[in-house]
């Protein structure tokens, strides 16, 4: 009896989220499949901040594409990634050097994502912002979750998850 509550009350959870996974894994594909037509069609590289969930795009970077992640172990998967602070991307890369950067699953992970956005701004010429939904289990509960992140036009929403007050960024080009 027990065993069948549980059951129905957890079946019913763990197809939600599990649909919410795949609408998440399918918004990265096409964010970044929309990114890279955007980037190709200026012939200007594409920047990609964070380790998108499923086949990690490196094996379809075209050549002066880059990967950056915070993680060395992430940057060990990719030829083309470099472990980098994304807060900082106008030491690294000179005014409007890609096409665009892709933030993928990363802004709710940092300390200024403000600052991020910015600097993105200044190395490309359009962002893209793939984040997790509010109603994913796993993103409620990760650790390193620091905001909620969600796009509206050139509206991104930041809603801190640590009190540190909700802001409105609005970006210059974004898709």
């Amino acid at each position: 009896m027990i065993a069948e509550i549980l059951l129905g009350g957890l079946l019913p959870v763990y197809l939600w989220q599990l649909a919410i996974q795949s609408v998440e894994l399918e918004e990265r594909l096409k964010l970044y499949s929309q990114a890279k037509e955007y980037a190709r069609a200026r012939g200007k590289p594409i920047l990609i901040i964070g380790r998108p969930k499923g086949k990690h795009p490196c094996g379809e970077l075209s050549e002066g594409d880059i990967c950056l992640d915070i993680d060395p172990k992430v940057c060990e998967e990719c030829p083309n990634c470099f472990v980098g602070n994304a807060e900082q991307l106008s030491l690294y890369f000179p005014r409007k050097y890609f096409a665009c950067t892709v933030f993928m699953h990363s802004l709710e992970h940092m300390d200024n994502p403000i600052q991020a956005l910015t600097e993105a701004e200044y190395v490309s010429d359009r962002i893209y912002i793939a984040a997790p939904r509010k109603s994913s289990i796993p993103a409620i509960i990760h650790p390193d979750h620091k905001w909620w992140v969600w796009v509206e036009g050139n509206d991104v929403y930041l809603q801190s998850r640590r009190g540190k007050g909700n802001w409105v960024y609005r970006l210059g080009e974004k898709y």
